[in-house]
């Protein structure tokens, strides 16, 4: 009998509504736990993981960075004290937003760091086109129902030559059936418990290519491992409040893939020069760096 007849699959599909309500509700419970830095993929000691962020999205001096799916605001406020640049950061949860506000006032940032209270599925109509030098999700993308819409979005509010950022939770795969089945029960109980929509590397990267976005990379954060967190954090939030709680160890299976992907969206328009695509991409990586001057 196949495998796949006995694969769980989300049928509940979480409202952004619903997505910032979550948040809402749990605030005190996640800041308890979590702190100013709500990712599960973390180190003993956040600055260590921000460091290796700021350096592996490429932040640099001077640029514009939208923060799509912020949180509380940590990692964007972290930066803004690294970095001279302008930080807006969007999340779906009013008390993320008042949080994020109240943090970024406290360390005197309110000219550096902006926060908003919106849909990241509708950054256009709230920023505008080629707006942004950088774009990144750290551990947001997966809360989007619609993928496909979000980085089509992400690619409009970047400017020719900017990069798209993310670091998140992929589907992780296996050749034995009786693990797929288990890999795909625990998805679908994260999903519900998270309301995520957790899902396989593959489309994602088969939309960023036919958006015409260049990879850099694709990868498994490369920091110290024996700096990890163990999901201590994570144990603590699920003990605070009872979701996800997760099976003993003799029962569970690590169902997801953390990686990061860098990509970046062309100078130029690919429609009308696409003879250039193939050209400079051989002969002058630079052009797709952005070491070369504007």
């Amino acid at each position: 009998m196949e495998p796949e007849k006995y694969y769980f699959t989300n049928k509940e599909k979480f409202t952004p509504k619903q997505v910032g309500e979550f948040y809402d509700l749990r605030n005190k419970e996640f800041l308890a736990s979590y702190g100013d830095y709500i990712q599960s993929l973390r180190t003993e000691d956040m600055s260590e993981y921000m460091d290796y962020t700021l350096k592996s999205a490429k932040l640099e001096p001077g640029q514009t960075v939208l923060d799509a799916g912020c949180g509380v605001g940590g990692p964007s406020i972290y930066f803004a004290q690294k970095i001279d640049a302008q930080f807006h950061g969007v999340t779906i949860s009013e008390a993320q937003y008042q949080t994020a506000k109240q943090t970024a006032a406290q360390k005197g940032l309110q000219e550096k760091v902006h926060f908003y209270h919106d849909d990241y599925h509708k950054i256009v109509e709230k920023f505008g086109p080629e707006r942004f030098d950088r774009v990144i999700f750290l551990e947001s993308f997966s809360h989007s129902q619609q993928k496909d819409e979000l980085l089509e979005a992400a690619y409009q509010v970047l400017k020719p030559g900017g990069i798209l950022y993310m670091k998140d939770l992929f589907e992780r795969e296996s050749d034995d059936p009786f693990e797929k089945k288990r890999i795909a029960q625990e998805i679908y109980t994260s999903n519900i418990a998270y309301n995520y929509n957790i899902g396989s590397l593959y489309p994602v990267l088969s939309k960023l290519r036919r958006l015409n976005f260049i990879l850099d990379f694709v990868k498994v954060p490369e920091v110290n491992y024996l700096h990890w967190d163990q999901l201590k954090v994570t144990t603590l939030f699920q003990t605070l409040t009872g979701i996800g709680n997760d099976p003993s160890p003799e029962e569970f299976i690590f169902h997801i893939d953390y990686l990061e992907i860098r990509c970046q969206k062309p100078r130029y328009n690919t429609k009308q020069h696409r003879e250039i695509y193939s050209m400079y991409k051989q002969a002058d990586p630079a052009f797709f760096s952005g070491n070369q001057a504007r």
